[in-house]
């Protein structure tokens, strides 16, 4: 190093500290001579001297320091090796350590079983790593078992490697090792979590994931990469678990952690399970500070979260600002509008035909449509059958095929437009077709038949052969529409005999309520002469269920009023606030006929309904319960 002699004084001291400070052994004494001779001012080659001076003694003191460290080294690790040659097991480790370098693994294993340790359990750890295979895993496993029978506790390190190995190829032991862990009260470090972590997304434990997160929240100091956080954000989000996913979050937040698009995927396909509303919020107040909010793939997880917890509103919002759906978003938002808002429904296909050109509907397009105007009802026939023409045209142009579904949509089209005759045809036809026909195409070409009356008994006996034959016997949903098909087309002697049958099958094992209102239906139109056999099925209800629906309530009064017990009819009505029911308008209107079919004596029970009724309120006719 060389100071000019242009260099002013102060500056000349900071550069002379620095000189002692950061290189006195660097500099020797040429560089030295020059900076004395180099400097004219005699105060500036006084104070170089001085350093010279300072110098030469540092460097001796430097030597003679570092030779002393030599030399305690030298005498520690000779002591150490006194120390270990002293023990037994030291030797057995160096063995072990011999015998791997001589390439005689099994020979260094049998001398590890005989006098196990840590540390030639490591040796052999790391030749199997090497080795890189099933086997040497399995041997490797056998090292951590041989240990712990002999009590001898595994340290993070080898345990860490140890998982290394197992998540290669078998990561359900790395969970095995963490159940070991836990049983005798082993921390997890970092590189065992980052281990565990990878084995339960592999694994999709979320026992594992759950624990993780337990420790996660208990050791505040423990900092894992994001990589570890994203695998149990998958765990979490494949089993719906919110909570721990939203709690996973914060954490992340709490350390400073960005969450990238993944984490966000995950998050909010973790809100698809039960009650995940609540914590949806909290991640989209979050993914409402990045940019990531306006990214397409978000949106349509957002909009399909919301469909999955019946938010038509939030989920129309989100899939409005989507510039290219999947089919696969507009098939859940028209299957779910198809049944909550059907007028919506119908806006969306017509949106889907005229605005993407490039996507077509599929049969679960026209399913949902379809099923959207059978609840829209006889307005919308002509619209069904321009749907039912396209359909048509397409599968001439082999671009579908129709199945099963579209066939049973069709059904279910026509019989809630008042066409039940073109309901049954439909039903032959996929009858008759290679298609296996579903169990819910019995119950709409059953509903098209009670439309018809006694002139459909017929049909229906066929149908109920069909059914037979398809083993459906223990389907409650058809058996019930059965029922009712044998009711509206004048043999409910034949639905009470079908009732006791089926009940002799699903008894205990399954409960429809319309399967018994339906029954109850059958025995009201016997008339009296069928009132122990409502009793039979009222008690029968009661074993059932404790709590029966007001549905069901309600045609019980109806059919005690009607089969000659009314009095038993109001005991059923005074009980309902036990069953946390208020009436409905059909309860009301049951009441009031039983009080008309007895006449002037049941006049002042009649005015107490009519108070009764005063004091409720009644939209549209629509069941109020609490």
């Amino acid at each position: 190093m060389i100071v000019s002699k242009s260099f002013n004084t102060q500056f000349f001291h900071f550069s002379a500290f620095n000189i002692l400070r950061y290189g006195f052994n660097t500099l020797n004494k040429t560089n030295f001579h020059t900076l004395c001779v180099g400097s004219s001012k005699p105060f500036l080659q006084s104070k170089l001297a001085t350093i010279t001076s300072n110098l030469i003694v540092l460097n001796q003191v430097t030597r003679r320091y570092n030779h002393e460290q030599a030399t305690l080294k030298e005498h520690l690790e000779q002591k150490t090796n006194e120390k270990n040659e002293k023990n037994p097991l030291w030797e057995w480790s160096k063995h072990v350590q011999s015998l791997i370098k001589q390439n005689k693994a099994p020979e260094a294993l049998e001398h590890f079983k005989s006098h196990p340790t840590l540390t030639s359990a490591k040796y052999l750890l790391s030749y199997y790593q090497d080795e890189g295979n099933v086997d040497s895993m399995n041997s490797a496993i056998e090292l951590f078992s041989t240990l712990l029978k002999h009590h001898v506790l595994a340290d993070t390190v080898f345990l860490s490697n140890l998982m290394f190995l197992c998540n290669k190829y078998k990561p359900s032991e790395t969970l095995k090792l963490f159940l070991s862990m836990e049983a005798y009260k082993i921390p997890v470090d970092l590189f065992c979590f980052t281990k565990l972590s990878y084995a339960a997304w592999k694994e999709n434990d979320k026992n594992a994931a759950k624990k993780l997160l337990e420790i996660l929240q208990n050791d505040a100091n423990l900092k894992i990469p994001l990589p570890s956080f994203k695998a149990l954000l998958n765990v979490f989000a494949e089993h719906g678990y919110h909570i721990d996913a939203v709690t996973l979050m914060n954490i992340m937040l709490q350390n400073n952690i960005q969450l990238d698009f993944n984490c966000y995927v995950h998050l909010l396909t973790a809100c698809f399970g039960k009650r995940g509303l609540e914590s949806a919020g909290k991640v989209i107040e979050q993914l409402e500070k990045t940019d990531l909010i306006n990214h397409e793939y978000i949106l349509q997880i957002l909009s399909e979260m919301y469909l999955t917890h019946q938010q038509i509103v939030p989920s129309l919002q989100y899939f409005s600002k989507i510039p290219n759906p999947f089919l696969n978003t507009w098939n859940k938002m028209l299957k779910l509008c198809a049944t909550k808002q059907p007028e919506t429904a119908l806006e969306l296909f017509d949106k889907l035909q005229s605005t993407n050109t490039k996507i077509k509907p599929d049969l679960i397009t026209y399913t949902s449509v379809l099923i959207a105007i059978a609840n829209l009802g006889p307005a919308y026939l002509e619209k069904g059958k321009q749907i039912q023409q396209q359909i048509a045209e397409r599968e001439k142009k082999t671009d579908i095929v129709i199945d099963a579904q579209v066939l049973t949509a069709l059904m279910q089209m026509y019989t809630a437009c008042g066409e039940p005759l073109i309901a049954i045809e439909l039903f032959n036809q996929l009858i008759n077709s290679k298609n296996q026909t579903p169990p819910h195409a019995f119950t709409n070409v059953l509903t098209a038949i009670s439309l018809l009356g006694p002139s459909g008994l017929e049909t229906g006996k066929q149908i109920h052969e069909h059914i037979t034959q398809r083993r459906l016997g223990s389907n409650l949903i058809v058996m019930s529409n059965l029922i009712l098909m044998y009711n509206k087309c004048g043999q409910p002697q034949k639905s009470v005999e079908i009732f006791f049958n089926t009940v002799k099958k699903t008894f205990n094992k399954e409960f429809d309520p319309f399967f018994y209102n339906n029954a109850l239906s059958a025995v009201i139109s016997i008339g009296p002469s069928a009132l122990e056999t409502g009793k039979q099925i009222h008690k029968l209800v009661f074993e059932q269920t404790i709590q029966p629906s007001i549905i069901l309530l309600n045609q019980l009064i109806n059919m005690y009023g009607k089969c000659g017990e009314p009095n038993t009819a109001f005991e059923l009505y005074e009980k309902l606030p036990q069953y946390k029911y208020k009436p409905t308008w059909v309860t009301f209107v049951n009441l009031l006929e039983i009080c008309a079919s007895i006449g002037p004596p049941a006049l002042e029970t009649g005015k107490h309904i009519h108070q009764q009724i005063q004091q409720h309120r009644f939209e549209d006719h629509s069941y109020v319960t609490e």
